[in-house]
């Protein structure tokens, strides 16, 4: 098997390691499946084992947020913090939040 190499900084292997673990995978594993997840297969047609699996909790949370779209976004506003990147809000559901808040 051929082994591909590269120069990262510290918050990219950070923010890699942390993605890797949040799918369970290896570094290694989880690069080549996400590559391929994004860039070539476009959730169609996976060959055996190229798919990453994240595990979605099922029901709401208080504000009727879906609990699998609440983890999704909060692993990647991690490793987006970890990378050194500005937080998303992927579903609104942080706005939703807030304006409960605000209330």
């Amino acid at each position: 098997m051929r082994t591909v190499s590269s120069c990262i900084s510290d918050k990219e292997y950070a923010a890699i390691v942390e993605f890797a673990n949040q799918y369970g995978e290896t570094m290694s594993s989880a690069i080549k499946k996400a590559i391929f997840d994004v860039a070539a297969l476009t959730n169609e047609d996976y060959p055996s084992g190229y798919m990453l699996k994240l595990e979605e909790p099922e029901g709401e949370d208080e504000y009727d947020n879906a609990l699998g779209d609440v983890l999704l976004s909060d692993n990647i506003d991690k490793v987006r913090e970890i990378a050194g990147l500005p937080e998303l809000d992927l579903f609104g559901y942080k706005r939703k939040r807030s304006e409960v808040f605000r209330r």
